[in-house]
């Protein structure tokens, strides 16, 4: 999860040892922007960062953490290639979590200050 409107970030489990820097670009350079705009593909198997690029070594599945149309951030889960593809049911699933994660962000926010 990478929520910076909330000062939240949790990437479980802990990425193999050299794979970590990896993550955090793709994360901020790739990920992050994709959010902040709109999800186009939330089920991607297999994609580049652009057209010249290589394939990205992770198939992703990826949710906006949104609160009234603001990306607040993103849920995402990371396979490799040697895993198994996603398919519509895990994006269903990781959706269905979101709800419920949405609604507990939601309750921590100061309505005193606006602030998350």
């Amino acid at each position: 999860m990478h929520a910076p409107y909330l000062f939240a970030e949790r990437v479980n489990p802990t990425p193999p040892e050299g794979e970590g820097a990896s993550i955090r670009q793709l994360i901020e350079d790739f990920l992050w922007p994709m959010a902040q705009k709109t999800i186009e593909h939330n089920l991607m198997n297999r994609v580049r960062r652009n057209p010249q690029a290589p394939v990205v070594p992770y198939r992703i599945l990826i949710s906006p953490l949104v609160d009234n149309d603001h990306s607040l951030g993103f849920a995402a889960v990371l396979r490799t290639h040697d895993q198994e593809p996603f398919s519509p049911a895990n994006l269903a699933k990781l959706k269905a979590a979101l709800g419920e994660l949405n609604e507990c962000l939601a309750a921590r926010v100061d309505t005193t200050t606006d602030c998350y």
